[in-house]
């Protein structure tokens, strides 16, 4: 903008001093009594008339470039405008014309109801395996664990080797991951991979993955969305390999547009609620390569997830960082 102003300006001052110029030397030389002095600004006067047509040739020659670059620039637009709808429509046919067969049985789910039915399976997943991740947290950090949980699991002990209360928890500290699982299976009573028929132990696991969810490891949040999402990837990976391509090739799309806050808010807006969900499973597993990742946390494509019913694994009052998180 300032390089165009200041082109501007130039212009403007070349074409004032032509008019001075234009209009100078012939008062100049009507006015000299001298012949010579007359002839000499006479023969001044065609090659300035010459510099001042330069003038405006170059000036219109500007005009004309701007005229070009107007033009160009309508082009750029339009060919981002038919990428960008092209694309819209890319990613909805997709999902009109797909049909998968359901998990486990013989229906054929179509359309738009793919969505709804793979996340409501997701979801359930999550909540079946609560009691499970609630022991991976108990095995492998159970540092983060509160006085009131070890209140509750001391009184779940089925042999009791310890005298009390500390003797247990010091145990169970200072013991590596793999004596973590045999303290588990020999004190409780339990199979480590199975679930218990004790229904208060399973309850307990259950609340202990409810409180501390949110404050275990990035290796642990990896094991667990992969374990919720891996068995549909895999059954549907051809589904879902182009629809997530689809959806990095438009964040790239909008990236690349400088001015792309409309592209950005009608892209956001066309999406489902069930598709944002599908999306944040995906970034919860982590797959999206980084580059699409960056994209989805730049443009706050998940700001919305967190009010979504069912998506809240563990309540809390800071799903936004754990999104973050997640996005690396």
């Amino acid at each position: 903008m300032e390089k165009l102003k200041r082109i501007t300006l130039i212009e403007t001052l070349l074409f004032i001093i032509g008019i001075i110029v234009f209009l100078g030397i012939p008062i100049c030389a009507t006015k000299t009594n001298n012949f010579e002095e007359g002839d000499h600004f006479a023969s001044m006067l065609a090659p300035l008339l010459s510099f001042i047509g330069s003038v405006l040739v170059y000036i219109a020659f500007k005009a004309q470039i701007k005229a070009n670059s107007q033009i160009q620039d309508q082009f750029i637009k339009q060919n981002y405008d038919q990428n960008f709808y092209r694309l819209i429509d890319n990613i909805q046919s997709r999902i009109s014309n797909s049909e998968i067969q359901r998990y486990n049985s013989e229906k054929v789910e179509k359309g738009f109801a793919i969505l709804e039915y793979i996340v409501s399976e997701m979801v359930s997943k999550a909540e079946k395996s609560s009691w499970f991740f609630g022991k991976q947290i108990l095995i492998l950090n159970p540092e983060c664990l509160d006085d009131e949980i070890w209140d509750k699991l001391y009184e779940e002990v089925k042999k009791r080797e310890y005298q009390d209360l500390t003797v247990f928890k010091d145990a169970f500290l200072n013991a590596d991951e793999e004596n973590r699982k045999i303290i588990f299976s020999r004190d409780f009573d339990h199979e480590y991979y199975e679930l218990s028929g004790n229904e208060s132990l399973n309850d307990l696991l259950i609340e202990i993955f409810m409180k501390n969810f949110y404050n275990q490891t990035d290796e642990y949040f990896s094991k667990y969305y992969r374990y919720v999402t891996r068995p549909f990837f895999n059954k549907h990976v051809v589904f879902f390999d182009s629809y997530y391509r689809t959806i990095s090739m438009m964040l790239k799309h909008i990236d690349s547009i400088e001015d792309n806050e409309f592209y950005l808010e009608y892209f956001i807006d066309n999406l489902t609620t069930h598709e944002r969900l599908i999306i944040w499973f995906a970034v919860a597993s982590k797959r999206f390569s980084n580059e699409s990742l960056q994209r989805i946390k730049k443009f706050d494509l998940l700001s919305t997830v967190s009010a979504i019913k069912g998506i809240k694994i563990a309540p809390t009052n800071n799903y936004d960082k754990h999104i973050n998180q997640r996005l690396g």
